[in-house]
């Protein structure tokens, strides 16, 4: 039976208990199952298409009534059918010309299912543009190439990736590096540690089909196997045959004083002389490597350690003859060396220094020429990060995680500097004074501190939100009572046991707590409590000259920003909405609705842009103009951005800005005019479906 008359079948139903006999050709066979029950135009069912091509099979699901699948049938049967008549005379004379292909194998029997057909070895039916049509619609498992990865050359996989502005490296050293980079560089051994041999070569296995997708949970040593292994399984070294012995050469020209500038200028000349997608990936490689090594005082992993690893890995050659072991000895030692320099002086060897690692670039920042380039990836910390601070004369950047623990890093080096610990438990807010001290305000007291690190006073009393206002005052919300500091009574030296006074202008304000404050104009303090309701006092006076409700459930996030037009003050909370004010009217001009972000962990005013984060791991930056969504990002960390912080740069140039995150970890990253090697994730935001919200965030804690 075709299936052209099992589509067109009487409203009485086709039971099919048995079929002609089945047409078995190099053109096609096919199968159908087909149901007991009425079929009508309108009956839905679902067609699964099997097509071999030249040895690859695509395959696609389509499901709609009958009468929409008939035409694509009957087109599918008149190509067969052509086939049939016009190349398969001689193979199959049992086909005569007009017979109709037979899409029933012999003795197929009912089902009570919906029907499904497959289209087997479907040779040189369709032109090559619907051929190629058919596989870009396919679905993700399958492929139209040969998937091995291992032994594979560099080009040969470079050219399966599709055309892309992002710089050329395989898609699995890409994940690999990404993956490390979010979850690795803190692993004690990393590189040296092996793992499972059965996990590695299952894992190897599932690669060579096509399997480059790592989740938080894999083995991260499992996939540093892999990827030595596959750097040693390429035909040819990373770094060549032919340009072996040029490494070689520099090697002992950077070793000698002499001579160790001019070899440094060779290197470089000796990269550039590579293929173009190799000295690509090398350049990603230990770049990635760079980030290694940078914390090696958590890893064990420095230049030296990294270098004994990748340095036989990306150099070798083949000997003619046997070599001595002190020949062998003298060769490994020449190319761990050149390894090492080039992890200690990348940003001098390569060009375009700010490659690429993790994640993949999309487009820039919209009316704008700067894009973002990683400097630092910091770990140090064992709790979720929860602020950052700028203090001692922009020198230093504090982050305090969940624990109250605190680590000290310079601001323009970003070395770690100090450790101490500010509290245990949760810190509700930290700011850097203009006195060149930090307050921290947490559940027992509000704790004043000198740039070093130094205890200078100690506040009793549970506080929620600090803020300095014009006139050098400390503004701290506390339990039902706005307190009011001159910071000129702060003592400068350390006393904690010296009682510090608010002036006589409290505030008290019964049931109400503020939990967010920022200043405004020239003598403005704008605060959102927790019963919804906006304040807006006078900073000079101590006076309140505007109350009104907001529409925010705990309203924890606010920053003024200036424009040519206007200056708003941006608003956000538990909620994840972001509400608008007018400084002067005290009117809500706009409101950014929740679109699953649920909660706004920070609102930051950089580059002339807002900058919020949120539950769902991405950082949006908006237009305070337009107030629309410029550009988002995420997939920098592995966990949400708690904390953003723009840094100067003291020595001229761009700035810095600073992410801190609850995966535990900062990283650093500088505005660049455009460049090729990018590392921000920044893309054209798509709008959210409303009323979707991310699955198993609202619930989370921080770790």
């Amino acid at each position: 039976m075709d299936i052209e008359l099992f589509l067109t079948a009487p409203q009485g139903g086709s039971s099919v208990n048995s079929s002609p006999s089945t047409a078995k050709s190099a053109v096609g066979v096919a199968s159908a199952s087909v149901p007991s029950q009425t079929i009508t135009p309108a009956t839905k069912i679902k067609v699964r298409l099997i097509v071999e091509v030249n040895g690859t099979q695509y395959e696609k699901s389509i499901d709609g009534p009958v009468d929409t699948l008939k035409p694509l049938v009957q087109k599918l049967n008149t190509k067969i059918k052509k086939q049939e008549e016009s190349n398969h005379k001689k193979t199959h004379p049992q086909l005569k010309s007009g017979s109709s292909l037979n899409l029933f194998p012999k003795n197929s029997m009912a089902s009570t299912s919906s029907p499904s057909l497959s289209l087997n070895s479907l040779t040189s039916t369709f032109s090559a543009r619907e051929i190629k049509d058919f596989a870009n619609s396919n679905s993700s498992n399958s492929s139209s190439q040969d998937t091995t990865t291992f032994g594979v050359s560099i080009d040969t996989l470079v050219a399966r990736e599709k055309p892309s502005n992002e710089p050329k490296i395989p898609t699995f050293v890409k994940n690999v590096i990404n993956h490390l980079f979010l979850y690795g560089l803190g692993i004690e051994g990393l590189f040296r540690v092996s793992g499972s041999q059965v996990e590695i070569q299952t894992r190897k296995s599932s690669i060579n089909k096509g399997d480059y997708n790592f989740i938080k949970e894999d083995n991260p040593h499992v996939i540093t196997v892999l990827f030595k292994q596959f750097l040693r399984d390429l035909p040819e070294p990373l770094c060549t045959h032919e340009l072996y012995d040029c490494f070689l050469a520099t090697s002992d020209q950077i070793n000698a004083d002499i001579t160790r500038d001019n070899g440094y200028e060779v290197l470089k000349k000796t990269i550039q002389m590579m293929p173009v997608n190799n000295r690509v990936l090398l350049q990603h490689i230990i770049y990635f490597l760079t980030f290694v090594s940078a914390n090696q005082s958590i890893n064990l992993m420095g230049p030296v350690n990294l270098s004994r690893v990748f340095g036989l890995n990306i150099f070798w050659k083949k000997e003619v003859g046997q070599m001595d072991i002190q020949k062998l000895q003298a060769i490994s030692e020449k190319v761990n060396f050149i390894t090492e320099k080039m992890i200690q002086n990348y940003s001098s060897i390569f060009e375009d220094s700010g490659a690429l690692i993790a994640p993949s670039p999309s487009s820039s920042l919209s009316n704008s020429s700067k894009k973002l380039f990683l400097n630092a990836k910091l770990l140090g910390h064992k709790k979720s990060i929860q602020w950052m601070v700028l203090t001692d004369k922009q020198q230093k950047v504090w982050s305090l995680d969940s624990y109250g623990n605190c680590r000290i890093w310079d601001s323009q080096t970003h070395q770690f500097i100090k450790e101490f610990q500010i509290c245990e438990g949760a810190v509700y807010q930290m700011i850097s004074a203009s006195n060149n001290t930090v307050w921290t305000a947490t559940g027992k007291s509000v704790k004043i501190w000198d740039a070093n690190g130094g205890l200078i006073g100690e506040i009793p009393g549970e506080s929620y939100s600090l803020c300095e206002s014009q006139y050098g005052e400390i503004w701290v919300g506390s339990a039902q009572v706005l307190n009011i500091y001159n910071l000129e009574d702060v003592p400068t030296v350390a006393n904690p046991d010296e009682l510090f006074k608010p002036i006589g202008t409290d505030l008290f304000m019964k049931g109400t707590f503020i939990l967010a404050m920022c200043r405004v104009s020239s003598n403005r303090i704008w605060g959102c409590s927790s019963e919804r309701s906006l304040f807006v006092w006078d900073s000079k006076t101590k006076e309140t000259i505007h109350q009104a409700e907001i529409q925010e459930k705990r309203p924890k996030r606010m920053t003024c920003v200036e424009t040519d037009e206007s200056e708003t003050i941006w608003i956000g909370g538990d909620e994840g909405t972001i509400q608008i004010f007018d400084s002067i009217t005290f009117k809500l001009v706009h409101k950014i609705s929740n679109q699953g972000w649920d909660k706004i962990f920070h609102i930051a005013n950089i580059n002339k842009e807002i900058w919020t984060s949120t539950w769902d791991t991405y950082v949006r930056v908006f237009d305070p103009k337009s107030r629309e969504t410029l550009s988002d990002y995420s997939k920098t960390h592995s966990d949400v951005v708690s904390t953003i912080l723009e840094v100067p740069n003291l020595h001229g140039g761009d700035s810095f800005v600073w992410f801190g995150s609850y995966d535990k970890s900062v990283t650093v990253y500088t505005f660049k005019e455009n460049n090729k090697w990018l590392l921000s994730n920044f893309k054209k935001s798509a709008p959210r479906p409303q009323g979707i919200r991310p699955v198993g965030f609202s619930s989370r804690l921080a770790n």
